[in-house]
């Protein structure tokens, strides 16, 4: 397997928030980094250029789907016409990620034809390549950990078939017990990079797995050589002010920040109720996300923003516009916290962030000298 290239650049004494640099051929991007998602930019909607570097490219496919893509030639250039169009949104100094979720039935994995076009699209797509994510996993019943780690090792063997891409790993949303064991087998392939599937839940809420997961890679690796790419991260509660979770994932030493594609089902009985739209705005002075009235945008909109603030106003329109602004939020973020790292301490800094709770600088604490002393090599 073709590891990833990284480089630590700085760290802070006091947490895991730090700074790396990554290389993929001719490119480089130095974290922390917030990824942006292509599909979002538009003639009329475009995001500041500093930043950028890292894409974030995410397509739902299911047996049914894959059977029509591959056995029908329009299904097929359809398909591809749209990804080579989120690829001409992106430029050649950007790192781009693939991310496929598989949608199983009946908790079977993808095998043969299926499997065969989920390795080729993932590397046709992505620069680094990734699993494919398996979702909807009955979880009720035993964990079929035996069956998706055959699945890991067949997409591998069929990436390498032909290949000279850096691979990452995938890391879901597994039972406890067999985390070490994930780590492991990926140690074993030469992989560093590992992108955590949060599937929609609080990181803070997973940050066992997570704990786990590292104190294996230190068994054998230093946390220095490898990247962390948090994804699918719920962002928090619902509710007029509500304390961000996504973003303090660099807290937790990841690097990338991606987005969550995992939407929360509204109960039909709220689904009908005829309420005022509000739209949710991420607040980096706070550290927040507020629910807003139309007339409340104006409130929280930063003037930093590439969106304008008209924008994120209407029903029907304001949801691109938002992800957009959120998303951008979190990159200008990032930046400060570029120049930060290494230079003041990072829970400082959080102190200035209200909304920013006194339980979760202490799990960021308390995380980062659990690990840093198994870690021994940090």
């Amino acid at each position: 397997m073709v590891a990833l290239k990284t480089h630590r650049i700085s760290s802070d004494e006091e947490t895991l928030y730090h700074s790396t640099e990554i290389s993929v051929g001719n490119k480089v991007i130095k974290t922390p980094i917030r990824a942006i998602e292509p599909k979002l930019i538009t003639a009329n909607l475009d995001l500041h250029s500093s930043i950028k570097g890292v894409n974030e490219i995410y397509k739902v496919l299911n047996e049914s789907r894959i059977n029509l893509i591959t056995s029908d030639t329009s299904k097929q250039t359809q398909f591809n016409k749209d990804l080579v169009r989120l690829a001409n949104k992106t430029t050649a100094q950007e790192i781009t990620l693939f991310f496929a979720e598989y949608e199983t039935t009946n908790n079977s994995f993808p095998k043969e034809i299926t499997l065969e076009y989920l390795s080729d699209v993932c590397h046709g797509n992505s620069d680094i390549i990734i699993p494919p994510i398996i979702s909807k996993i009955d979880k009720k019943s035993v964990y079929p950990y035996d069956e998706y780690k055959h699945f890991l090792r067949m997409f591998y063997e069929k990436i390498e078939q032909l290949n000279n891409k850096p691979v990452g790993g995938i890391i879901p949303f597994i039972p406890y017990a067999y985390m070490r064991d994930l780590a492991n087998f990926y140690l074993d392939l030469g992989i560093n990079f590992f992108c955590f599937d949060f599937e929609g839940k609080n990181p803070l809420v997973l940050k066992d797995n997570v704990r786990t997961f590292f104190r294996a890679i230190t068994q054998e690796e230093s946390l220095s050589n490898c990247s962390f790419y948090a994804l699918n991260a719920n962002p928090g509660k619902f509710g007029d002010i509500a304390s961000a979770k996504d973003i303090l994932s660099f807290g937790f030493g990841f690097d990338i920040l991606g987005s969550n594609h995992r939407r929360r089902a509204i109960p039909a009985s709220v689904a009908k109720l005829k309420r005022e739209p509000k739209v949710r705005l991420f607040n980096k002075q706070a550290y927040s996300y507020h629910n807003c009235r139309e007339h409340e945008v104006a409130n929280i909109y930063s003037p930093d923003s590439s969106i304008q603030v008209n924008s994120l106003k209407g029903e029907s329109k304001y949801y691109r516009f938002k992800k957009a602004y959120n998303m951008e939020q979190q990159g200008f973020e990032t930046l400060q916290l570029k120049q930060i790292i290494g230079e003041e301490k990072l829970l400082a800094y959080l102190n200035t962030k209200n909304q920013v709770k006194d339980s979760d600088k202490k799990q960021i604490k308390e995380f980062s000298e659990k690990t840093k002393f198994i870690g021994k090599k940090l």
